[in-house]
């Protein structure tokens, strides 16, 4: 017996230290068992957020994604170390933070991509877009979803420029008449530039008409 709860001298059990410590264990015991009978099933977990949890402003409700292999790792996470609903609770308001964290940080990305670009920056990516997309068909989906998502400026200008390029000297689509200047509707550079997006979207299709 430990030397906590023995009185070697005496030979005898410390009757009131022994039944301090065991009534402290029988307390603690007690508490851990309510706690474990509160910890819900796996599949009992609920994907609720504490009630003082705010998300950014007009950032709207938050919706979850019950496929989200991570949930299913943290139900199973959180019922294996004895957490109730409340503490499941908790630990889904530190992953919504990060998730609204990230994508705050991809908005603010994409915002200063488009500041890059001026004003008239949705205009100019969706005309690149129009124009692949008249140019390659599918071939060109990949890319237009990438513009969508990222439209990184100097990407959108260098796409910009070999539109131009292409228009403007005729290009391997176009009518062959435009290389050699014989074409009474090729354009120059200056006048390349002074279109506006539709006019050279008007003017590559127009081309691309003629080629066929």
């Amino acid at each position: 017996m430990p030397e906590s709860f023995f009185d070697a001298e005496k030979g005898e059990v410390k009757g009131a230290d022994f039944r301090k410590q065991f009534d402290e264990l029988m307390a603690f015991k007690a508490a851990d068992d309510v706690r474990r009978a509160s910890v819900p099933a796996e599949d009992a977990y609920r994907l609720e957020l504490p009630k003082d949890f705010k998300l950014p402003e007009g950032m709207g409700e938050w919706k979850w994604n019950e496929n989200d292999p991570v949930l299913k790792t943290a139900r199973t996470v959180a019922n294996k170390l004895g957490i109730d609903q409340n503490g499941f609770s908790e630990l889904l308001s530190l992953h919504v933070a990060a998730r609204v964290g990230e994508a705050q940080a991809i908005k603010n990305a994409f915002d200063a991509e488009l500041k890059k670009l001026g004003p008239s920056a949705t205009a100019r990516v969706t005309a690149v877009q129009t124009w692949l997309k008249a140019m390659g068909g599918e071939k060109f989906d990949a890319l237009n979803r990438v513009l969508t998502l990222a439209p990184v400026a100097g990407t959108v200008e260098a796409l910009e420029d070999l539109i131009k390029k292409f228009t403007s000297q005729g290009g391997t689509g176009f009518s062959q008449s435009g290389r050699d200047g014989g074409s009474p509707d090729k354009v120059s550079d200056e006048q390349w530039s002074k279109m506006s997006f539709s006019e050279r979207l008007a003017y590559a299709d127009k081309h691309k008409s003629k080629a066929a």
